[in-house]
């Protein structure tokens, strides 16, 4: 039977660069109060939503929760979309954890000079 499941994205807890992450990657999100995702079984509310068909591959609305308890983000998607998979959270991550290290090395006066994928490995490099 079709549901929606919620799966805690470790580490992920800053919505300023989840938004930045879900830009840089294309897909089409929606930000406010009292969004919800839908589904034939019900419905779950969440901060930040991706339509159905949003870029990001799924082809039933989900959308990032924050867990009170913990403050990360949570992933609310319906079970048998099989888009929003452990390798598209990893992708996922990895560019969240991009915009979350540029927004550190600001808030410390750095300026992002470039940045480069090596072997699999995001490498940025900061000026003054």
């Amino acid at each position: 039977m079709s549901h929606y499941v919620r799966n805690q994205v470790e580490g992920m807890n800053d919505q300023q660069c989840l938004e930045a992450a879900l830009k840089e990657k294309g897909y089409n999100y929606e930000v406010g109060k009292d969004l919800v995702v839908n589904s034939g079984y019900g419905r779950s509310k969440v901060d930040i939503k991706l339509p159905r068909n949003s870029g990001a591959g799924n082809h039933y609305e989900a959308g990032f929760t924050k867990d009170a308890k913990t403050g990360n983000f949570t992933l609310v998607k319906e079970s048998m979309d099989g888009a929003l998979r452990e390798k598209w959270v990893n992708d996922l991550k990895q560019t969240y954890v991009k915009h979350q290290a540029i927004k550190l090395a600001r808030a410390k006066g750095l300026k992002l000079a470039s940045s480069r994928n090596i072997a699999g490995r995001l490498q940025l490099v900061f000026n003054v």
